[in-house]
């Protein structure tokens, strides 16, 4: 019981930094797209241009740009859940990881996009939708493979947005298939690094007595999970 009670001010610690990024990036989102409409700006062109030099500083600014307050509201529950999620789960990697998906996502799209412009959060959201799903699965901690179930029950209707299934589409779906190869190309690249299931070894100095199959203890338990 007393050592809950010690534990507690960590987790709550622990979630207060894992929703401040998370948050302050929400709210970037919305002033971007509040001084947009008061302001009259072309914020489209902060996007991304495929293959224009010039435009590639829109690898960074796109993801804060929406072309709408409802392309920005259909981002930001799915952008909250999913980026708290993978800091709070994957604390010692997840911010690694999170701007490896930032910038790659990008990338794929400044190289193989359509040539239009192509702004908008989702193709960070496809990448860690697809990190957090199967990292969980490969891992085999109990905790991240819920985060596994609750990915595919939130979002596993998400998997047609990485396809052109139409002519035109009134979205990147460039950035979602970037997104989705980023993330599950990092949920390999960091399989040994992060929270890990515990490890059955058996305890060579046990006593005679333990009964046969409870002499063992458990190592690279990390992570916090």
């Amino acid at each position: 019981m007393e050592r809950n009670i010690m534990r507690r001010p960590v987790e709550e610690r622990r979630l207060f930094y894992s929703l401040l990024v998370p948050f302050s990036m929400v709210l970037l989102m919305f002033v971007v797209m509040l001084v947009s409409e008061l302001e009259g700006m072309q914020m489209i062109e902060w996007g991304i241009r495929p293959r224009v030099i010039e435009h590639l500083w829109g690898v960074v600014t796109s993801p804060f740009v929406h072309g709408s307050w409802s392309h920005l509201g259909s981002n930001v529950p799915s952008f909250m859940v999913l980026m708290v999620s993978l800091l709070y789960f994957y604390r010692e990697i997840g911010y690694r990881v999170f701007w490896l998906i930032y910038v790659l996502s990008g990338l794929f799209v400044w190289f193989l996009g359509r040539d239009s412009w192509h702004v908008g959060m989702s193709g960070v959201i496809y990448g860690m939708a697809a990190f957090l799903f199967f990292s969980g699965i490969m891992r085999g901690v109990v905790s991240l493979m819920a985060i596994s179930l609750m990915v595919t029950f939130l979002y596993g209707g998400m998997v047609w947005g990485v396809l052109p299934l139409t002519e035109r589409l009134p979205y990147s779906w460039e950035a979602h298939l970037g997104g989705t190869l980023a993330g599950m190309a990092l949920s390999v690249v960091y399989r040994g690094k992060g929270p890990q299931a515990p490890v059955k070894v058996w305890d060579e100095d046990a006593d005679d007595e333990v009964p046969e199959g409870e002499r063992y203890w458990e190592e690279g338990k990390s992570g916090g999970v």
